[in-house]
């Protein structure tokens, strides 16, 4: 490295140290010295628990030193006010997730866009600058779609585009492709490595795996907390992945098989069960059904004998005469006239999303969709910080004609009573004081949602929440370990329980992220 370039990041004596002076003290970080310059691309190497994701977590301003200092272009962070602190976030970090933590209730756009709405811009420059970042990495198309709709690796490249958006000059990525598959890892390596040759971004990326050291300029390989050796790499790689032939060949084959199966209602099934909407929401056909299904179409036999029943079950065709004689509506005859090929089961299937979407807005809203959509936007304005929640209240409650959304009064209540709690808890988070912050959080979990646990169970989810806070814990591994039997290191909830805490986790972890 040049030595009359001044390092951007620099660090000195940096400790962390949780339960300090306690029988259980953690040293997490010990006697971290190091600099990073301007448009390096910087790689954290070694195992899980080694300090990877807490050192970045001190670099993002998200955790305090216990000693030792982090400055940044010559300023220590420690000393920031919150102003300060706010501005680093906004301006000067962009950080990418394993879990990407996009809004599930956004659009890709919008979520594209949301750190921009805490600085009070244009929206409509804003939402250009997006669709520009989309349009870059290949998904301006998805724009308008949810993230449900994506696979995890376009979900990344939304994620990698929300970290742009303020045109941070700083990157951090904390295993950004642990959870895809080779050809989403490639995709996603080449962008880094364009952000830095390209943006000319300081990128720091975290990673346990050893094939991506040769694509930074320095790697730093780090074990137990210490660093244990800087190793400046001369022969870089240029990012890129071998995929056997075979594979690319068996793959095209499934590709081509499953866009024929997706033509069909049962496809449609399939995709619903994709999404996770299958169980929860639509509760069309089981999962063991769907699999016969696959296997009845993978042996050309779905066209001949099978297809969905009238109660949604997989049944043969042959079982069917005795369900078509039931008497057919009116309106389900009328629709036969414009659909002549389609029997009563297949025209109930088209009807499924409108019938599933109205169902659930009469027992859940008792409102109509254009008042759900009016009621999403205002909620974006709270988000945004451009009113308060008296203000949300006052105007999901107010008519469509004085531009509110025509809720009534007391599921406006509700909601905005909700959006309190989860804000409430981030207030508590304070990586200063960890183990008062674990405890509150663990306890609102606890109580929220009824969890009955023994002494030793209860230990272990207040470890396993404070791993969480600490991101030495990704999202799944959290659910996971939530669910899984006492016997075996888990905290032994059941699934449904253990998926909605994990959920609650998720929601003010994001919420402290755009705060």
């Amino acid at each position: 490295m040049n030595e009359t370039l001044k390092p951007l990041i620099k660090i000195e004596n940096l400790n962390i140290i949780f339960n300090r002076g306690k029988l259980n003290e953690a040293h997490t970080l010990e006697n971290i010295n190091l600099e990073f310059y301007p448009h390096e691309y910087v790689i954290l190497f070694g195992p899980s628990g080694c300090g990877k994701s807490t050192l970045l977590n001190v670099i993002s301003g998200l955790l305090p030193p216990t000693s030792g200092k982090v400055e940044v272009d010559g300023r220590d962070i420690s000393a920031f006010t919150e102003k300060d602190k706010l501005e680093y976030h906004r301006r000067k970090v962009g950080m990418i997730f394993q879990s990407f933590y996009l809004v599930p209730t956004l659009s890709i756009a919008d979520n594209v866009c949301l750190p921009r709405a805490f600085v009070n811009d244009d929206p409509e420059t804003r939402k250009k600058d997006a669709l520009n970042l989309l349009k870059r990495f290949g998904i301006e198309a998805q724009g308008e779609k949810f993230p449900a709709d994506l696979s995890g690796g376009q979900r990344q490249r939304v994620a990698i585009a929300r970290s742009l958006i303020n045109s941070p000059a700083i990157i951090v990525a904390d295993e950004p492709v642990g959870n895809l598959d080779s050809k989403a890892t490639y995709n996603v390596l080449t962008i880094l490595k364009e952000l830095n040759e390209v943006d000319k971004k300081l990128v720091i990326l975290v990673t346990h795996d050893p094939t991506h050291l040769e694509y930074g300029d320095k790697v730093i390989h780090m074990q137990d907390g210490k660093v244990t050796k800087v190793v400046e790499v001369m022969d870089k790689k240029k990012p890129g992945v071998e995929i056997d032939e075979k594979y690319l060949k068996e793959k095209q084959k499934m590709d081509e098989e499953w866009a024929a199966f997706k033509k069909g209602t049962l496809g449609k099934a399939w995709e619903l069960h994709q999404k996770g909407q299958l169980d929860q929401e639509w509760e069309l056909v089981k999962k063991d059904e769907l699999a016969k299904a696959w296997k009845a179409f993978k042996e050309g036999k779905l066209g001949e004998d099978w297809e969905l029943g009238g109660e949604y079950e997989l049944v043969k065709k042959s079982e069917l005469g005795e369900r078509r004689k039931e008497k057919i509506a009116p309106e389900l005859l009328a629709l036969m006239q414009s659909f002549r090929n389609l029997t009563p089961d297949q025209l109930g299937t088209l009807l499924i999303p409108f019938k599933a979407q109205q169902i659930f807005s009469h027992v859940f809203f008792h409102i109509p969709d254009a008042q759900l959509n009016e009621a999403k936007k205002i909620f974006q304005d709270y988000i945004a910080g451009g009113i308060t929640a008296e203000d949300l209240e006052k105007r999901l409650a107010e008519s469509e004609e004085k531009g509110g959304a025509g809720w009534d009064k007391y599921q406006a209540k509700k909601l905005v009573e909700g959006v309190r709690e989860i804000f409430d808890q981030v207030k508590k988070i304070d990586f200063g004081n960890i183990e008062i912050s674990t405890k509150d959080i663990s306890d609102y979990l606890i109580e929220k949602f009824k969890l009955r646990m023994e002494d030793m169970e209860k230990t272990k989810f207040v470890e396993y929440v404070k791993m969480r806070l600490m991101n030495e814990l990704n999202m799944d591994e959290f659910l996971d370990l939530a669910d899984r039997p006492v016997m075996k290191g888990g905290v032994g909830l059941d699934r449904r329980t253990a998926v909605k805490v994990a959920r609650e986790m998720e929601i003010i972890m994001l919420a402290r992220y755009s705060m």
